[in-house]
């Protein structure tokens, strides 16, 4: 395909194609038990060349790719913070009863201790990797956004 040869639109398609194809990648490492520097790696260099091809291909500006690319950070961001807390305070609330049970502590103070460890370490934790998914796609979105508009004025001015 030629430069900007695609609507202004189709910018959305590319910064929110960039989280699906970075859960499907995601998945698929962990399948084959990558380590997260390699993970973090393939979702910033594909964050990068789909915020690249989003502005390249369309007829968007640098400015109206990073706008694209900020918004889909932060949905992604936003997911893992919420995927990342249930999957902790589910743990957390697990681990919490079993030692209460094997301790001898009542079902129900276990419960109650459980549910409190378990929302605030989730909690914590969503936080912590949401800011980084956060930082690391949208500098990637905005290194690609800025590298695919400079190549999109030389090909279409030597065009």
């Amino acid at each position: 395909m030629k430069a900007g040869s695609m609507g202004k639109g189709a910018v959305w398609a590319f910064a929110f194609g960039a989280i699906i194809v970075t859960i499907i990648a995601a998945f698929i490492q962990n399948k084959l038990a990558v380590g997260g520097a390699v993970q973090a790696g393939v979702n910033l260099g594909l964050f990068g060349t789909m915020a690249y091809f989003g502005v390249y291909l369309t007829k968007a500006s640098k400015g109206q790719g990073i706008v694209a690319f900020l918004v889909s950070s932060l949905v992604f961001s936003v997911a893992l913070y919420f995927v990342t807390s249930m999957l902790l305070v589910q743990a957390t609330s697990e681990l919490t009863t079993q030692t209460g049970a094997i301790a001898g502590a009542s079902a129900a103070d276990t419960a109650r201790v459980a549910q409190a460890a378990g929302g605030a370490i989730g909690a914590l934790a969503g936080i912590f990797v949401g800011v980084i998914a956060f930082v690391v796609s949208f500098l990637a979105g905005l290194i690609g956004c800025l590298i695919g508009g400079s190549a999109k004025n030389k090909a279409l001015a030597a065009a």
